[in-house]
């Protein structure tokens, strides 16, 4: 904005205010890992490193500061890293699903996960369910809190899925969507299993 002096021009500046909300749009088959979440990154990396460094600083000293800079977050990842390991967050559910989770990411990713999770047990539902000629699975899923419908491919074979709100793709992270068809499909074997088991023990008696 200052390159092309565009500070003062209103319609310009609301737009850039609101980048957030129309960016995403153009990046929805891109698979960025969170980038996206940049704007609050980006500020919060600024604030950072302003506590280290300074624009009068020789080339040696900004060197210095600068590792001081990286070993004070290396020092702040280990830390969230053994705290993640040591605390147990509180489980919604009795599913495996949720605890494979916690022991996978970090807490604060973790609760991410759980509030995705919960909109799963609470607010999500099957409209319309069809298998293609390839033998994948296209299941519309309700999102009643959203009060919008998606569309989730899930590959029985390899387990592969993708859905159609690409929270995936932009922030690395699985949707509720995607999480209800796994939850749907771990319940059937998991019935299917105790039906078999059940035969069985019928069999030898």
């Amino acid at each position: 904005m200052a390159d092309f002096g565009l500070q003062k021009h209103d319609w310009f500046v609301n737009l850039f205010d609101i980048r957030e909300m129309w960016i995403p749009a153009y990046f929805r088959d891109v698979f960025l890992g969170g980038i996206l979440r940049s704007t609050q990154r980006s500020e919060s990396e600024n604030n950072f490193f302003d506590h280290f460094l300074n624009p009068f600083l020789s080339l040696v000293e900004f060197a210095s500061r600068f590792q001081t800079a990286i070993e004070s977050q290396r020092y702040h990842h280990d830390q969230l890293h053994a705290n993640s390991k040591k605390l147990f967050p509180q489980f919604l559910t009795p599913l495996p699903l949720e605890k494979n989770a916690s022991e996978l990411y970090t807490l604060t990713v973790f609760y991410l996960f759980q509030s995705e999770w919960k909109a799963v047990c609470f607010s999500c539902g099957i409209q319309r369910f069809t298998t293609d000629e390839s033998g994948c699975d296209h299941v519309s899923v309700v999102d009643i809190l959203r009060e919008k419908t998606y569309e989730v491919t899930y590959n029985p074979v390899d387990h592969d899925s993708s859905c159609s709100c690409k929270m995936f793709q932009r922030e690395g992270l699985l949707c509720r969507h995607v999480l209800f068809i796994i939850k749907v499909v771990f319940l059937l074997l998991r019935v299917q299993m105790m039906i078999c088991r059940s035969y069985w023990t019928w069999l030898n008696l």
